[in-house]
C-alpha cells in the first residue's frame, strides 16, 4: 500500500472503533491510529487485533501512561477471537460467507460489521471497472446482501455508502432488506435515490417521503398496504424505468 492509503486504512480503522465503544477520548484515538499505522508500515506479517492490541499497550507503557479504555477494550474484544487474519482480502472475498451475528454483543457486532465493510469496500474500490458485455451491462464480481439493514444504516457507516454509489462499476452489487422505508432515512446522503433497483412488498408505515426520490414521484402510504400489493406482490423500480408491480411468488 501506498503512504497514503495506510494513512486511510488507520483512520477507517480509528473512526470503526470509536464508532463501537462508549469511550471518545480524542487523545487516546488518535493513540489507536498511531499504532495502527506504524504496525502498517513496519510489519510484512498480518496485523491482527491482538497485534493492535499489544503496540497499543507498549505505546502507552512508553509513554508512561497507565492502561486506557481503548487498551481495555481490546483485550475485551481480543478474548472473544472475533478475527484471526488467517486470508488475505482477495482470498477472503473470493468465497462465500454467511455471518450471523444474532449472538453476538452490541460492541461485538459493531466491530464485526464495520470492518468487514471497511475491509471489502478498500478491496472492491481499490479494483479495477469490472468489464461489460455488448450491451453495456457489468459483469458481477462480488455480491453484499444485509439483512435487517437498521442495524448499520443507523450507524451512518462511510464504506457502505461508498459501496451503493461507487460498488456497481467495479463489479459489486449490494442489497439491503429491511422492515420498513423509514430505516433508510438514517443515512446523511440520499441513500434511496442512489440504489438502482428497489422493490417494496406491503408496508405498514405511516410515512413513505422517503420513497419518493427513489421512484420519482410522491406515495401515498395506503398504495402499500395489502390490498394495494397483496401477498407476493412488490413494487419495483428498476433503473430508467417506471415503477410496476412485480409478482414475486405465489
Amino acid at each position: 500500500m501506498s503512504d497514503s492509503e495506510v494513512a486511510e486504512v488507520a483512520i477507517g480503522f480509528r473512526d470503526s472503533f470509536k464508532k463501537c465503544i462508549k469511550a471518545r477520548g480524542d487523545v487516546a484515538m488518535d493513540g489507536l491510529r498511531i499504532a495502527v499505522d506504524g504496525l502498517l508500515r513496519s510489519s510484512r506479517a498480518r496485523v491482527s487485533l491482538e497485534v493492535i492490541r499489544d503496540e497499543v499497550s507498549r505505546l502507552n507503557a512508553q509513554h508512561g501512561k497507565r492502561k486506557d479504555s481503548i487498551e481495555a477494550k481490546l483485550n475485551e474484544l481480543t478474548s472473544l477471537r472475533l478475527f484471526e487474519p488467517s486470508l488475505s482480502p482477495p482470498e477472503f472475498f473470493s468465497k462465500r460467507w454467511i455471518v450471523g451475528l444474532n449472538r453476538a454483543g452490541d460492541e461485538s457486532k459493531r466491530l464485526v460489521m464495520f470492518l468487514l465493510l471497511d475491509a471489502l469496500s478498500n478491496h472492491l474500490l481499490s479494483g479495477a471497472n469490472s468489464p461489460t458485455d455488448q450491451t453495456g451491462h457489468r459483469r458481477l464480481g462480488h455480491l453484499l446482501i444485509i439483512d435487517e439493514a437498521l442495524e448499520i444504516l443507523r450507524y451512518r457507516h462511510a464504506a457502505l455508502s461508498k459501496m451503493v454509489r461507487q460498488g456497481a462499476a467495479k463489479g459489486g452489487l449490494t442489497m439491503l432488506l429491511s422492515q420498513s422505508p423509514d430505516d433508510f432515512d438514517q443515512e446523511e446522503d440520499d441513500f434511496l435515490a442512489q440504489v438502482g433497483t428497489i422493490g417494496v412488498f406491503t408496508s405498514s408505515a405511516k410515512s413513505v417521503s422517503s420513497l419518493s426520490a427513489a421512484f420519482g414521484r410522491k406515495f401515498r402510504p395506503e398504495e402499500f398496504n395489502d390490498k394495494e400489493l397483496p401477498k407476493g406482490v412488490a413494487l419495483v423500480k428498476l433503473p430508467h424505468d417506471e415503477p410496476r408491480r412485480v409478482q414475486a411468488w405465489l
